[in-house]
C-alpha cells in the first residue's frame, strides 16, 4: 500500500508540471501500468491493432473501478474518457481525471444528463481539439447509460460524430 500511495503522489505531481494533454495522458497510462504491476495484476492485451485510425467511440461496461485503470493503462493517449460526475469531487483522483481531460457527466438528473450528452457530442464532433478526439464511454449502464438521454444512444453518438463504435 505505501508504494501505491507513493505512485499516486508522484502521478499527481507529474501532471502538475507536464505540458500538453496527450503527454499527460501517456504519463498517467504509464503510472496506471506501474500501479497494476504493484497490485500484482498481469495484463494480456489483444486486439489493439483493430482500433481504427479514424475517430472511434469505445463503449465499455465495467465491473469494478480497476477496469477504468486498465483502460487508461492500455488505450492510446488519444482517448478521452467520459466518467460519472461524482468522480470529479474525489480527492486527488478528481484532480488527476481533470488533468487528463475527462468529460464528467451527471447520471441522475434528466436535464443535466441531456445537457452533458450534448456537450460530449459537441466535443467529439470537434475531433482532436486537445480535449476530446476519441471517446471511451465507461460503464454504459451507470455513468453513461445506453441511452444518455431520451434522444441519444451510445450508438447514435458514434454515428453523429462519424466514428466507429467499439463495444466490450
Amino acid at each position: 500500500l505505501p508504494m501505491f500511495v507513493a505512485l499516486v503522489v508522484l502521478a499527481t505531481l507529474a501532471v502538475l508540471v507536464v505540458p500538453g494533454l496527450e503527454r499527460r495522458r501517456a504519463l498517467i497510462g504509464a503510472f496506471a501500468r506501474a500501479g497494476l504491476i504493484l497490485l500484482g495484476v498481469r495484463l494480456a492485451v489483444e486486439g489493439l491493432q483493430h482500433l481504427p485510425d479514424g475517430a472511434c467511440v469505445v463503449a465499455a461496461n465495467h465491473a469494478s473501478y480497476l477496469d477504468g485503470v486498465v483502460m487508461v493503462a492500455v488505450l492510446p493517449p488519444r482517448f478521452a474518457f467520459v466518467v460519472k460526475r461524482e468522480a470529479s469531487s474525489m480527492p486527488v483522483i478528481g484532480f488527476l481525471l481533470r488533468r487528463i481531460g475527462v468529460e464528467f457527466v451527471d447520471r441522475h438528473e434528466r436535464g443535466s444528463r441531456q445537457r452533458d450528452a450534448r456537450r460530449v457530442v459537441r466535443r467529439a464532433e470537434q475531433g482532436a481539439d486537445d480535449r476530446v478526439g476519441d471517446l471511451v464511454l465507461d460503464d454504459v449502464g451507470g455513468a453513461v447509460p445506453a441511452r444518455i438521454d431520451d434522444d441519444l444512444s451510445v450508438r447514435e453518438i458514434g454515428q453523429r460524430v462519424e466514428a466507429d463504435l467499439l463495444q466490450r
